[in-house]
């Protein structure tokens, strides 16, 4: 499917007029306007200006003159910023997910790391787990770790960052710089710190499966992972000896095994393990000896962060990245297929929009909940609004649809709407009934929280089903739910407030 950014860009703001002339009914006065000029009124005025005096117009204007009477604005295309060589190791193995890096690239020096607010931060996720890189000190730290379920539960895990040393005794070095990267043909995020003539690369993801996954599985265990493929290179003239990676948990820890860390909370656990069991745990750190790397190689092994609920966790099985991440490109490509191909003359611009994609997507749960991950989690029903109307205009009405229905679900769950809903609910429309919208108390009488429940989070759901009947044609999901978008449209709060209405700047606009 391929599509002119032009055409995404004019398709989105027609959506938005067209919801605007429904609004306020300006429909009618457009066809009133219109009505009021008749056809002969305009043909009158046409016939006025003979040809003869057209083209006696026309041609005093020179060919230079009409150059001259305008100028484009000049093209001034974004700047990019620093690429990053990926060559050798897992980078050629896998070309397929390392061939096109994102031109969004974080570079700071490590001794003097900036706010984490000047960062940006990269996630990774498969709806199952979800993390977060390049926000930390080091900016390799994993962030944000939610799982399983898109849902922080009592807290997130985290942070989990990874330094070098030259011993297994020596304190961590610092980095000199600090590089963070991703693709765009895979979610995979990679991390690259450089001390002297070492680097210390990540290539980090959750990996991604088709099809059904056998419970019990081996791709079942993965599913709650995040994997790091780490690796140490040697960039120098000479050999560098004693090379250890040491993995620094900012929470919690205990240790049950050698090469295992555990953090656990009342209703989940997070297991972060060396692949082979290599790993010297001493408090909050796991030191990982490397060995000795001779000039110009690299020495890599693999670091798991996998969440369960507390006393599942099973053995790791034996890990192919090579494989996973193969598997995980190939599933996202296939799903990043289905949607609009934005083309435009500026690669940021370009590169901008697939970075929106892979934002839109990771951060949507399994069970189809689009949620914000990161500082809080749950799905908003209001805030689905920015997905629903970035996903039908790149073509992904099937995600549209999920998000609808899951939001429909949780209002069903919980028996009326509400502002958010948990991120992690398995749907299950035979579990839930249907309440008779008729009867329902008005919106905002305190009965069902707070107040802004009776104005925004109603309008948003109305509008949301109009946009996917105006993008898709389809009418299926309001005839099966027209009970509650009559109830959320025409009774939607106390009559004493007046028809309430969300404003382009999402806060509520009173029209009595």
């Amino acid at each position: 499917m391929r599509r002119s950014v032009l055409s995404v860009l004019t398709a989105l703001a027609l959506s938005v007029t067209a919801c605007g002339s429904d609004w306020l009914g300006t429909n009618d006065v457009i066809d009133d306007v219109t009505g009021d000029v008749a056809v002969d009124a305009v043909a009158d005025s046409t016939q006025d200006v003979t040809s003869d005096a057209l083209e006696e117009t026309i041609s005093d204007v020179a060919g230079d003159a009409l150059a001259d009477v305008y100028q484009g604005p000049e093209i001034v295309y974004w700047e990019k910023l620093p690429a990053i060589e990926l060559t050798g190791g897992i980078y050629d193995q896998v070309p397929s997910v390392f061939s096109r890096i994102s031109s969004y690239t974080t570079e700071i020096q490590g001794a003097n790391p900036p706010d984490p607010s000047f960062l940006g931060a990269s996630g990774v996720g498969n709806g199952l787990v979800f993390a977060l890189f390049g926000y930390g000190v080091p900016t390799n730290s994993m962030h944000g770790f939610a799982g399983p379920g898109y849902d922080l539960a009592e807290s997130f895990f985290g942070d989990y960052s990874l330094r070098l040393s030259s011993d297994v005794a020596a304190a961590p070095f610092t980095f000199d710089i600090e590089r963070v990267a991703r693709s765009l043909n895979a979610p995979v995020v990679i991390t690259v710190g450089t001390v002297g003539d070492l680097e210390l690369h990540t290539a980090d993801f959750a990996p991604w499966f088709d099809g059904t996954v056998e419970p019990g599985s081996d791709s079942n265990y993965l599913r709650h992972c995040v994997i790091r493929n780490v690796t140490v290179r040697n960039t120098g003239d000479s050999g560098q000896t004693g090379v250890t990676v040491v993995v620094t948990a900012f929470g919690e820890v205990s240790s049950p095994a050698d090469g295992v860390f555990v953090e656990e909370e009342p209703t989940r656990m997070l297991v972060t393990r060396v692949a082979g069991g290599t790993g010297i745990v001493s408090g909050n750190t796991l030191t990982v000896p490397v060995g000795d790397i001779e000039s110009g190689q690299e020495s890599s092994f693999v670091l798991t962060h996998c969440a369960f609920e507390p006393g599942t966790a099973v053995e790791l099985p034996e890990i192919d990245v090579v494989a996973l991440l193969q598997q995980t490109g190939e599933a996202w490509q296939a799903w990043e297929s289905t949607l609009v191909d934005v083309v435009t003359p500026d690669p940021m611009v370009n590169d901008f929009i697939d970075e929106m994609k892979l934002s839109l997507k990771l951060q949507t749960s399994e069970g189809g909940a689009t949620c914000p991950m990161s500082e809080y989690t749950r799905t908003w029903t209001r805030d689905n609004m920015g997905p629903v109307l970035a996903m039908l205009s790149l073509g992904g009405f099937e995600e549209v649809e999920g998000y609808l229905d899951y939001v429909y679900y949780g209002i069903l769950r919980e028996g009326d709407l509400k502002n958010s809903y948990p991120a992690n609910l398995e749907i299950d429309f035979d579990s839930v009934t249907v309440p008779d919208w008729a009867s329902m108390p008005p919106l905002g009488d305190g009965s069902i929280g707070k107040k802004r429940v009776s104005a925004e989070t109603p309008s948003y759901m109305v509008m949301m089903y109009g946009l996917h009947n105006r993008f898709t044609g389809k009418t299926d999901r309001i005839v099966d739910r027209v009970g509650l978008l009559a109830y959320r449209n025409f009774h939607p709060q106390k009559a004493s407030v007046g028809r309430v209405w969300p404003g382009a700047d999402g806060v509520s606009k009173s029209v009595i």
